[in-house]
Order: C-alpha cells, then structure tokens, then sequence
C-alpha cells in the first residue's frame, strides 16, 4: 500500500503541474487574443475538465492512506497488546494502584491511534511536500533558473528553521500531557 500510495503522490504532483501549465498557457493565450468571450469558455471548460478528469485520483490518495493507517494501527496495536498481556500473564497479573489507570489495554490502543495518525499525516505530509517542492521547481526552472535555485534554497532554509525551533516541541507536549 505504500508503493501505490507514493505512486498516486508522484502522479497528483505531476497532474499538479500539468494543470498548472495549461491554466498558464490558457491565460497567455487569452491575453494574446484580446480575450475574446468564445476563447474565455473554452479555457475554463477545458481546465473544468482537466481537474474533473483527475478528481477520483484524490480520491483514491485518501483512500490508500487511510488503509495504511488503519493497517499500520492494526498491527502495532496488536503487537503491543500482545506484549502487554504476556507480560502481565507471566507475572501473574499487577495490582493496580488506585492512582493508575484502569484498563491500560484500551489506554495502548487509543495511544496507537494517535500515534499512527500522527506519523502518517506527518510522514507523508513531508513526501508530499518534496514531491511538489520537485516538479515545482522543474516548473519553475523552464521560467526562470534564478527564481528556481533561491526557491529550492528557502525552501531548505524553512525546512532548517522549522527543525531547530521544533526541538522543543516534545517537551512542550509531554509538559501538556501531565498537566491533565
């Protein structure tokens, strides 16, 4: 499921620019003509088909991904709750304490969720992201070289800023968890 997922990702970047492209020619061409109102119809109808034609693409992106994720939970959950009740067979089952929680198996499970969730959206949200900042910049290359190098060099920049002042995060995070 991930090879097609990274496979619809690499297929809606490049659908990205292609459509990009054609809104671009479309405009330069109506400008060039005067912009008369048969030519103004039928760029709009023509890009109106363009993104209808590539609709169920994104569809079918969301559907892969959460299928991954659900796999992927699926299997860590079990996993760790296999652990977990060998662990607490073999020690003969743990008292609780009246300050623990009750029914850590329900507690491993709902962390999972989140965790799965949260690296799902992240990971591929950031392959997402370099799939885009590549076709983009190829784009932006055929236009102008100079604009194209300063992009890709901000872009690592940002990315640089956003880890360093992101070092942080986890204890922010952990700092919010025990205050509830």
């Amino acid at each position: 499921r991930l090879t097609a997922l990274v496979g619809v990702m690499l297929f809606r970047g490049r659908a990205g620019v292609w459509l990009s492209q054609i809104r671009r020619q479309q405009i330069e061409a109506i400008l060039h003509t005067g912009g008369g109102t048969m030519d103004s119809v039928r760029a709009v109808v023509r890009y109106m088909l363009a993104a209808i034609v590539l609709s169920p693409v994104n569809k079918l992106y969301w559907r892969l991904f959460r299928g991954l994720r659900l796999l992927w939970e699926r299997h860590l959950t079990l996993h760790l709750l296999k652990d977990f009740l060998t662990a607490q067979c073999l020690n003969g089952g743990q008292q609780l304490d009246a300050k623990e929680v009750r029914h850590p198996d329900q507690r491993i499970a709902a962390d999972v969720g989140k965790f799965c969730q949260l690296v799902t959206m992240l990971g591929l949200d950031t392959l997402q992201s370099v799939v885009d900042l590549f076709f983009y910049s190829q784009l932006l290359h055929s236009i102008s070289p100079i604009l194209a190098k300063l992009v890709v060099v901000m872009a690592s920049l940002g990315t640089a800023i956003s880890f360093r002042l992101g070092r942080q995060l986890p204890k922010f995070y952990s700092a919010e968890r025990f205050a509830d």
